[in-house]
């Protein structure tokens, strides 16, 4: 462990300040900081970098002026708003201070141990059903077991808190209010609870790309079909020129009769990253709503679901957040919340959003209850440098690949993230060997021990036995 020269000790110091220091970067692992730091300035740094809390520590003379006394004297008068620890007292000289910066994460196979994988699988397929890290799972037995203690009391009584506070976690890591986000099983439900809720009529449009995942393309015809709307299908071109063909291909296609457009954060078979938030305000502008699938894209991407602007939001925490399998959100604005119900309808009907969503019947909370500790692990990885790191690693792969192969990329490399499509080298019999023009593709997926979904004419790299090179 090394020292390094505080920068968190200015009890002035704003979000803007906080994030602009040098060495707020990818060379840390982890920051040591005083708990008496804002609540929204450690929450603010959590989101760049693992952050353990630590008590006061003894502040130098030179920094007793932002604490609000004098600079030489140290004395700190009482400020009728002030109710730091340190109020009226005065600074003690010490050696500066300091914030302990842990060493740089080995990552690769030293995490190995902390995977509960097959030793002989190089695990390439993160982003389909995930893997939780041992701790996760440690996490989610613990809860089991409460539960077991007596589940009559667990259920009725216990269950809303801790249901609400790890709402509440997720929403600071997606710049969210808990009061906003309820837990379902998986993307697909939550896609399934908005697209079966709205009261299309004939004549409505769904908008929908041709990039979209199958499961809710089906949801979205299976609506339609039911309520006699149209689902409208936008082409996206591939492989794709840049994200300017993916707005103008779904403005082509936006209407006065679209209702509701359905759009891919992280497209789960090109792997593509669309510009959501663009697409969001191309569809609002034309009055329809949006509801943006983002399974592949916590713990992938930094997702701001304020900036995005959407109507509804959905995602799973078992993918790239390290959560057990079973754990999705949906986020919904305000506006939108009385819109939407469960696919089960349970007895918080009537009650809103929170109510009917936090009950649909018995069930195994625990993938919810565990999710703090996932968020945690993924910061203890680095955070958004361990997003980051995966992206390098998928990207240059198909780099790589793409120069064997001499073929090309599903798009440009800042259209993806830890997930890359690359064109296959194929060959059509009696083609005298030659590279043929029409060629599949293969996605690549990164993953924090070295991610699944298979579409037709592309294949997913899945669990692989370890190759004799």
């Amino acid at each position: 462990m090394t020292q390094l020269t505080s920068f968190l000790v200015d009890f002035d110091m704003s979000l803007e300040s906080a994030f602009a220091m040098p060495r707020l970067d990818a060379s840390m692992a982890s920051v040591v900081c005083d708990q008496r730091l804002g609540a929204e300035i450690i929450a603010a740094l959590a989101r760049r970098l693992p952050v353990e809390v630590v008590e006061p520590v003894l502040y130098p003379p030179r920094f007793c002026h932002s604490l609000g006394g004098d600079a030489r004297g140290g004395d700190r008068a009482q400020h009728r708003h002030d109710t730091h620890a340190l109020a009226g007292r005065r600074c003690r000289r010490r050696a500066p201070v300091t914030a302990r910066v842990l060493e740089p994460l080995a990552y690769g196979a030293a995490q190995r141990r902390e995977w509960p994988l097959d030793p002989a699988v190089v695990y390439l397929n993160h982003g389909g059903y995930g893997v939780s890290p041992h701790a996760v799972q440690q996490e989610q037995e613990s809860w089991r077991r409460r539960i077991e203690r007596n589940p009559m009391r667990f259920f009725s009584q216990e269950l809303s808190a801790p249901l609400r506070a790890a709402a509440t976690v997720l929403a600071e890591l997606l710049g969210a209010r808990g009061d906003d986000i309820v837990f379902v099983d998986n993307a697909t439900t939550g896609c399934n609870a908005v697209l079966r809720s709205l009261d299309f009529k004939p004549g409505d449009e769904i908008l929908i790309t041709d990039l979209a995942y199958g499961a809710i393309a089906k949801a979205a015809r299976y609506v339609a079909a039911r309520t006699g709307a149209t689902v409208v299908d936008a082409h996206i071109p591939l492989p794709l020129r840049d994200n300017g063909a993916v707005i103008a291909a779904i403005a082509e296609r936006l209407g006065p009769r679209t209702r509701l457009a359905v759009f891919d954060h992280v497209a789960s078979h090109s792997a593509l990253v669309l510009p959501v938030a663009e697409l969001t305000r191309l569809a609002h502008g034309a009055g329809a709503r949006v509801l943006v699938d983002g399974a592949h894209a916590p713990g992938q991407l930094a997702v701001d679901l304020r900036s995005i602007g959407a109507d509804w939001y959905v995602g799973n925490c078992h993918k790239w957040l390290l959560a057990p399998r079973g754990c999705g959100f949906l986020w919904a604005e305000p506006p939108q919340q009385a819109l939407v119900h469960p696919l089960a309808i349970s007895h918080g009907y009537g009650s809103g959003f929170l109510a009917e969503f936090d009950w649909t019947g018995t069930r195994d909370p625990s993938p919810f209850l565990a999710l703090p500790a996932a968020i945690a692990c993924h910061r203890r990885l680095g955070g958004e440098v361990l997003m980051a790191r995966n992206a390098g690693l998928a990207r240059q792969a198909a780099r790589r690949l793409a120069e064997r192969w001499r073929t090309g990329l599903g798009g440009p490399e800042d259209s993806f993230a830890a997930m890359v499509t690359v064109r296959l080298a194929a060959r059509r019999r009696g083609d005298g060997g030659k590279r043929s023009g029409a060629l599949p593709t293969v996605a690549l997926r990164g993953a924090p021990h070295r991610g699944g979904d298979h579409g037709a004419g592309r294949r997913a790299l899945g669990p692989h036995r370890r190759p004799g090179l």
